[in-house]
């Protein structure tokens, strides 16, 4: 990211948040849609790359931030406290979470820290299931996972018209899509997904190796 960028950045949340006494910004990330920066050392905001995302994220931050007040204290992990919430409702922050992100630390893990790991996701995984019913995501206007006949599944078919990529990229991304296929939509078994639980988003202590949070429920959904 160049300095203009960051200063940028500042520049904003100088005026989105007015009594946050700012000393530092450093940048720590990129997303899809986001780029994440640390405020003060010890505050973390994603803030919208594009101009079309910000205009487009009022409602999603809405019952994002919502879903995280319910969720928060009654998990087994951290997760975001949204104590920062811009007032156009384009994006927030909250207090950086302990932990160190589970990707940097995967290959260095034995296999038995591995699968205690993989027991610790399943039951982050039920415990949002749980916490909050479908009736109250509802309410929250959480919406539904897109559809395996969603034109961004359409979209996902032509990776093939990429050139140059990685072979085990277009492999990767038909497993994904044959995979998708045979995914149930049974009203009947929807419930409040985290829906981008991956090793990139959660976070792990660096000396016990037990998983300590959950970040970036951007993607929550009912599915």
């Amino acid at each position: 990211m160049t300095e203009i960028k960051l200063e940028e950045y500042k520049q904003k949340l100088i005026s989105d948040f007015p009594d946050l006494q700012i000393s530092s910004v450093r940048f720590i990330g990129s997303g899809w849609h986001h780029d994440a920066v640390e405020v003060n050392g010890n505050i973390v905001f994603r803030i919208p790359r594009f101009d079309h995302v910000s205009d487009n994220t009022d409602e999603s931050v809405g019952y994002e931030t919502a879903i995280l007040k319910l969720l928060r204290g009654r998990l087994k992990v951290a997760i975001p406290d949204p104590l920062y919430v811009a007032k156009d409702m384009s994006y927030f922050g909250y207090p950086k979470l302990e932990g160190e992100l589970l990707a940097d630390k995967w290959d260095t893990l034995s296999k038995d820290e591995k699968d205690r790991i993989i027991e610790q996701w399943v039951d982050i995984i039920i415990d949002i299931h749980k916490t909050i019913d479908l009736k109250t995501a509802k309410e929250l206007h959480v919406p539904l996972f897109t559809d395996p006949a969603d034109p961004l599944n359409e979209m996902a078919c032509k990776i093939h018209e990429v050139k140059d990529l990685d072979p085990i990229v277009y492999e990767f991304a038909d497993k994904v899509l044959a995979l998708s296929d045979t995914i149930g939509t049974n009203p009947i078994q929807d419930t409040l997904i985290h829906n981008d639980l991956h090793l990139f988003n959660m976070l792990i202590d660096p000396v016990t190796h037990e998983l300590t949070g959950v970040i970036d429920w951007t993607d929550v959904c009912i599915g």
